[in-house]
């Protein structure tokens, strides 16, 4: 849908009615505002508990329950747990040219000191270590539980004493009971579209020159946006040029595709960029629109073949609320002036404040000569605040700096805007403390179309980490001999049963095995990993709770998102580490490793559709449903869920490997004589000799060892280097 002025419309009608809704919107905002910001003002409790208190019954509970926790199912989790840089405490350093103006709070009680006598910063810092003892106490607790799936395959295993039936039938009620809890969890599954991930992160100038330095920004962003699954990344303050943009691809041009706008004096202030990742996203056929230099930045691309999406890319000035209020109006000038070009589906970026006062901590509001011009602008654009919308009443914040006052200052300045009619596209709203040395946070969403596929949550895949936990290779030590016990015991039995044979032990062993390792995928969590998503909840927690007054959260929320960022960054840094490592041992060498560091990275092109209904003669499409003369409708039907596609696709093949009606037995024969008459060569004595030879136990261990490892697991997502391990264990 496009909101562009046709060239004999006439402008006056144009511009009464968006005046009309310019009005109505801005007193709706003003209304809205009005109402959250007397809504977390008078949140206040009617007999206060002392916060130390509130911190260990309330917080706690909160983020220690299972929501705050990451199901690692189908992700290999890589273990965090290497040295750290001496460097990996220090507080970033903010400039002058820097600074937000974000000012001395105006609401009531901004600027008093905390009461003494329930925050005192070393009683606050006493609770928080004793809090921090408590978590430590529980997660250690947590990875020494036992787990039921060995004592239940424990209890089944000791039922076979006999080679009777008697273990038989117990095993297949239980396999039963397993099937039916899958094909449960299995429903419950909520099916996605395909989606982009659209981030947006303010780095703080790009430090150190060299591309190829440590500290080089950019060097870390690549790895942000491969971890984190980034396909296009809005960068403020990029301090980017032709030559330094050159010198980025130059090194990492295999993986990021970059498009900057500076400023016209200098590239060393601002600025402002938009990368895209080549592994995941389309870089051919890309269109950008200089909007403001330095500061604003349209990019229009294509996305899945025909599909296309325009983004805004925005760092807005800083200095006064004045500028910031004429830069909107020249973004709003520049899409009047140019009706052609495609309005944006998403603006994102560093917008340097906010319109409403919960986005900031102490809460007060912003110019209005500012918020003024960003709602003209939302109104010309159709755009609305998607993660406001989403979540109206949580509060969080994105940028954090110190004041005169020496007291933090929070905001919600990093925002991203979606069309109104788009709201329904986006999902997985996320503000994310990124592991880079800034003092802003990463804002990300995910973008969906209408013509793209319907796809699952994808399989479960055992993690290869589990191949060296304790409590799983106790369970493949215990279980596996008395697997070959109990089919020691089938070998003995003349009659093959179809319910109980080795092939449906080994099927049961493998489902034991599958559910001990998803039980202990959930407890085996990295230490950084564990204690990043406790102080996650924890100030989720903090912002939102009512019982505590506006200094009480600013005091809390400060000391522990200063702790965030450090563990952030010490996990940044240990993945670099982890790579750095693997680069010295298998880098310029004949491995895996190398040739995968130096394949080409290109997107996956997904099946978009398949015909659904197809005649007799399997070439015609037709309709089933009945036209207006109650004949059949020639246009074809189009199938767009993947788990229907791959079940279609099956059957295509199935039916393919049908073989026709058999020939009587003589046609049959003179066929087979005419294809050996063609076979001139025959199989050599000594190749007969070692066909003649049985399997050995020796060949199927060599059999083992020599399997391919790295490949794509089967339907119960164990993959090959279990078994290989497996095999070696027992």
């Amino acid at each position: 849908m496009s909101y562009s002025r046709g060239p004999t419309e006439e402008a006056p009608n144009r511009q009464g009615s968006e005046d009309r809704q310019g009005k109505r919107r801005e007193q709706d905002v003003s209304q809205r505002r009005h109402e959250r910001g007397i809504e977390h003002q008078n949140k206040t409790p009617p007999e206060r508990m002392p916060t130390s208190q509130i911190h260990r019954n309330s917080h706690w509970e909160k983020t220690n329950s299972p929501a705050n926790t990451i199901d690692p199912d189908g992700n290999i989790i890589s273990q965090y747990n290497m040295a750290q840089p001496s460097n990996a405490g220090q507080r970033a350093r903010t400039s002058s040219s820097q600074e937000r103006d974000i000012g001395e709070g105006n609401s009531p009680g901004c600027n008093s000191q905390p009461d003494i006598g329930h925050l005192s910063p070393p009683d606050f810092n006493a609770n928080l270590s004793i809090q921090q003892q408590q978590m430590q106490s529980v997660l250690n607790d947590a990875t020494e539980h036992t787990l039921h799936t060995t004592d239940q395959a424990r209890r089944v295993a000791e039922n076979a004493t006999s080679p009777n039936r008697q273990f038989c039938r117990a095993h297949n009620q239980n396999k039963t009971q397993n099937q039916e809890k899958g094909a449960k969890r299995h429903t419950c599954r909520k099916s996605t579209k395909a989606s982009i991930k659209i981030a947006a992160l303010n780095i703080r100038g790009h430090g150190v020159l060299n591309p190829a330095h440590n500290d080089n920004k950019w060097l870390h962003l690549r790895q942000l946006m491969s971890e984190k699954n980034i396909n296009i990344m809005v960068v403020g303050e990029a301090h980017l040029d032709n030559q330094r943009r050159d010198e980025i691809e130059r090194i990492h041009g295999k993986h990021l595709r970059i498009f900057f706008s500076k400023l016209n004096n200098t590239p060393n202030a601002a600025g402002v960029a938009i990368v895209l990742n080549k592994a995941k996203t389309n870089v051919e056929n890309v269109k950008t629109h200089e909007v403001v230099a330095g500061r604003a930045l349209l990019l229009e691309t294509r996305w899945h073949n025909s599909e296309k999406i325009s983004i805004l890319g925005i760092y807005a000035p800083n200095t006064s609320m004045r500028e910031n209020g004429e830069f909107w109006e020249k973004i709003n000038n520049f899409f009047e002036r140019n009706p052609r070009i495609s309005r944006p589906h998403v603006m994102l970026g560093d917008f340097n404040m906010v319109e409403e006062p919960i986005d900031r901590l102490p809460m007060r509001n912003d110019a209005t000569i500012a918020v003024d011009a960003l709602d003209n602008l939302k109104t010309t654009l159709q755009l609305e605040d998607g993660w406001r919308e989403t979540y109206p009443n949580t509060l969080k914040y994105t940028f954090m700096r110190s004041a005169r006052d020496s007291i933090k200052h929070h905001a919600r300045l990093d925002r991203i805007y979606n069309r109104m009619d788009a709201r329904e596209k986006l999902f997985e709203w996320k503000i994310e403390t990124p592991g880079i040395n800034t003092d802003h946070d990463l804002v990300s969403v995910q973008y969906t179309s209408e013509s793209t596929p319907y796809t699952g949550r994808g399989r479960w895949v055992l993690p290869l980490h589990l191949l060296y936990d304790k409590h799983v290779k106790e369970f493949i030590q215990e279980e596996g001999q008395r697997l070959e016990e109990r089919l020691q015991l089938l070998a003995t039995e003349d009659i093959w049963d179809g319910q109980c044979n080795a092939q449906t032990e080994w099927a049961e062993f493998q489902i034991n095995l599958r559910g001990i390792a998803r039980e202990r995928s959930k407890i085996v969590v990295p230490r950084l990993t564990r204690e990043i998503n406790i102080l996650e909840g924890r100030i989720d927690s903090i912002s939102n709770d009512p019982l505590l007054t506006e200094e009480e959260r600013l005091l809390s929320t400060t000391v522990l998102k200063e702790q965030l960022s450090i563990l952030e960054q010490r996990k940044h840094q240990s993945t670099r580490t982890i790579t750095h490592a693997r680069n010295m041992v298998y880098g310029e060498t004949v491995s895996r490793y190398w040739s995968q560091q130096n394949k080409a990275k290109t997107p996956r092109q997904p099946i978009m559709r398949l015909i659904k209904n197809l005649s007799e003669n399997q070439k015609e499409p037709i309709n089933t449903e009945q036209g207006a003369q109650g004949q059949p409708n020639e246009t074809p039907i189009y199938e767009t869920q993947s788990l229907k596609m791959a079940n279609m696709m099956m059957d295509h093949h199935n039916n393919l490997q049908q073989d026709e009606a058999v020939p009587d037995a003589e046609s049959r024969e003179r066929a087979i004589q005419a294809t050996l008459n063609h076979v001139k060569i025959c199989i050599s004595d000594a190749s007969k000799l070692k066909l003649e030879k049985l399997l050995t136990d020796a060949d199927v261990e060599e059999a083992l060892r020599l399997s391919a490892n790295h490949k794509a697991p089967g339907l119960n997502g164990i993959s090959y280097e279990h078994t290989t391990n497996g095999h070696s264990t027992l």
